[in-house]
């Protein structure tokens, strides 16, 4: 399905690039609905500087287990997106985000809407390729019993109290079918359903406070997951050997308004 909706798009996208002197947006539209995003293999792990610092190790519990999810792990989502040009093929851009059990997740795809219009009903295929990425909220950084903080790592120092998050990221494609009843010419009823097909392949621990004045620099502790600070809970120095896996395979869906210019 991937190796479709990338092709769908690779096809369109002459014709929407024949348009673009006279490309502009064509409508908008908002809807609600869930989008799956599965993660496994994570599990509860320490984060320590005991190889740099054997007799005064720093030592952080991450319970990272209980956010693998079960099922086809629908996420109650919000969708934005955008449609550019005229014609039966327009250029389309797409937002998700969602959180549920103390999970997020997000997604950017660009691509194309293959539609037909006929009188007040239009019906459409969307193809699309992009990014997402899915976090889960670890609470504070503490200190376990006689460990000796703060965790002082060559990516930087983790003090306690400090915010705690880790997030997931990979590549996706979906190719569906779209629907807009229009009840007047500049606004309709949207419903949509989508195949998706993705892989996550990069986890990252990140630690602190990103300052929003500075976007061009990320200021926390990033810690990637197969770094030699990130141990067993057993307390022994051996690495964890965490390999987290999933990404988005199902079927979204979502209802909502369109709004044409």
């Amino acid at each position: 399905m991937m190796r479709l909706a990338v092709l769908g798009v690779l096809l369109a996208l002459p014709q929407v690039a024949e348009a673009r002197p006279r490309a502009r947006v064509n409508s908008v539209s908002f809807g609600i609905g869930a989008f799956p995003i599965q993660i496994s293999g994570l599990s509860d792990v320490h984060l320590s500087d005991g190889d740099r610092f054997p007799n005064a190790e720093g030592r952080l519990n991450l319970e990272l287990g209980r956010h693998n999810t079960d099922g086809p792990g629908l996420l109650p989502a919000a969708k934005f997106g955008f449609t550019l040009g005229r014609g039966m093929v327009l250029g389309a851009f797409d937002l998700y985000a969602g959180a549920t059990n103390g999970v997020t997740g997000a997604a950017a795809l660009i691509g194309v809407d293959v539609r037909v219009k006929q009188r007040n009903f239009t019906i459409g295929v969307p193809l699309r390729i992009g990014a997402i990425t899915a976090g889960a909220d670890l609470g504070t950084a503490t200190l376990l019993t006689g460990a000796t903080g703060p965790v002082i790592l060559e990516q930087g120092t983790i003090n306690e109290g400090d915010a705690l998050n880790a997030s997931i990221n990979g590549v996706m494609a979906s190719a569906g079918v779209l629907g807009e009843l229009w009840i007047s010419k500049k606004l309709a009823i949207r419903g949509e359903a989508s195949v998706q097909q993705g892989a996550f392949s990069g986890f990252t621990i990140r630690a602190g406070i990103d300052d929003p004045e500075t976007t061009e620099t990320d200021e926390r502790v990033a810690i990637d997951g197969d770094d030699i600070a990130i141990k067993k809970p057993d307390g022994s120095l051996d690495q964890a050997g965490m390999t987290p896996a999933g990404g988005t395979f199902g079927v979204s869906g979502f209802v909502g308004v369109t709004l044409k210019f």
